[in-house]
């Protein structure tokens, strides 16, 4: 208790108001006021038995810090979490959250248990599910794997978007840098209750232009966005069948 200077031999344990401080053998370090274990894994352990919430925290009180996290490292492996302060460059900029590889080592996986849930590769593919990513985004399911966009509005109007699925490219030629394709589920009601879709296109000179529409009565209409009542509606030059 108090002073300075002081070295701990081997498998020493401080006490201080109840809680223990104990240097293993090993290197390994524990802090708490229950029962520790020396688990071979475990290089520092924090045990308690009467906190409802325990956290560990890394705190700086200044308000222009470049980066406060921690790292996890090997002779070739670097892993790090770090908030980005103010004074902080590069990566996702002031006041971001960052997860950090030091060269393209392996994926970020997320589990339960021993089942791999998400999985980001290092290059950049995503996995929903197990396996690993063969596209920008891979979902694997057991039971009719299903993408869901949902509208949480509760009062649709006639014409508004339900969601939306865009295609863009970035060839500067023609139309340039655009959205070039949809697929648009959309209100066919002004009170609700009754959905479409929209296919939308490009030319080299219009971008992102409605070329089909389902209606909600399952009427197809081509070139025109108004139903005539019959099953297939074709609008424009050259509009036969």
């Amino acid at each position: 208790t108090g002073g300075s200077g002081t070295n701990l031999a081997g498998e020493s344990t401080l006490t201080y108001d109840g809680t223990n401080f104990s240097n293993s053998s090993g290197g390994k370090f524990l802090i708490g006021n229950d029962t520790l274990s020396v688990a071979q894994s475990q290089t520092f352990h924090i045990k308690n038995n009467n906190i409802a919430s325990q956290y560990i925290r890394s705190e700086t009180s200044s308000t222009n810090h470049a980066y406060l996290g921690f790292s996890l490292k090997s002779p070739s492996l670097d892993f790090q979490i770090w908030n980005q302060g103010p004074n902080g460059s590069g990566y996702g900029g002031s006041n971001s959250v960052n997860f950090y590889q030091n060269a393209a080592t392996g994926p970020y996986g997320f589990y339960f248990g021993t089942t791999q849930a998400f999985r980001i590769n290092a290059n950049g593919n995503v996995m929903i599910g197990s396996g690993s990513p063969d596209t920008a985004l891979h979902i694997s399911h057991g039971s009719a794997p299903t993408i869901r966009l949902e509208n949480t509005d509760t009062s649709l109007t006639s014409g508004q978007v339900v969601g939306n699925v865009e295609f863009k490219a970035v060839d500067p030629s023609g139309i340039g840098a655009n959205v070039i394709g949809s697929v648009e589920s959309f209100s066919d009601s002004s009170v609700g209750g009754s959905y479409g879709l929209k296919f939308r296109v490009s030319t080299s000179s219009s971008a992102n232009y409605e070329a089909m529409r389902i209606a909600q009565n399952g009427n197809v209409l081509m070139g025109t966005g108004t139903d005539s009542g019959n099953k297939l509606t074709l609008y424009g030059t050259n509009a036969a069948v």
